[in-house]
């Protein structure tokens, strides 16, 4: 990839593309023998979040290829309400820009952004069988803080 992705609030008609990308990260992550469900993410889910001013996509030449809901605060309360930590989910690029920096660019607009809305500390998760996407959070400056029963891993990272 030549271009740098542009970050923008998604559209209702952005949808179908974020839709569709879910699908191709299921199936590219079931190709490594990691379950994850893509049918959790639904139409309704995009138009609550997009409501709710979380939900951005990112695109190049006017085609959407990735997504990610950027949260004020945590929306499943898994962490306190009280300080001043954004959350970032369901970060998802097209599999086939895999390894072309897109996630990383896609990431660090979500952490500028909670920076500009005065967060300190940024805060995602992921599958905790997924040993190559915590490796790179690690890599990247989270830090892993913990795993739920159900088998998530919570990271986070100071946004000084």
């Amino acid at each position: 990839m030549t271009e740098i992705p542009h970050v923008r609030e998604a559209r209702s008609d952005d949808f179908e593309a974020i839709l569709a990308i879910g699908e191709l990260v299921a199936v590219a992550l079931l190709a490594r023998g990691i379950r994850w469900n893509p049918n959790v993410l639904t139409r309704a889910h995009l138009a609550d979040w997009l409501r709710q001013g979380a939900l951005f996509v990112a695109e190049t030449q006017g085609e959407v290829i990735g997504s990610v809901a950027v949260w004020r605060r945590d929306p499943d309360g898994w962490w306190s309400a009280g300080d001043r930590a954004g959350y970032i989910r369901d970060l998802m690029i097209a599999p086939r820009l895999r390894g072309q920096g897109v996630g990383a660019k896609t990431l660090l607009w979500a952490e500028n952004y909670l920076r500009g809305l005065g967060h300190h500390m940024a805060r995602l998760d992921c599958l905790a069988s997924n040993e190559r996407l915590c490796r790179y959070y690690s890599n990247i400056g989270y830090q892993q803080v913990g795993v739920s029963e159900v088998g998530m891993a919570y990271f986070e990272k100071a946004l000084g």
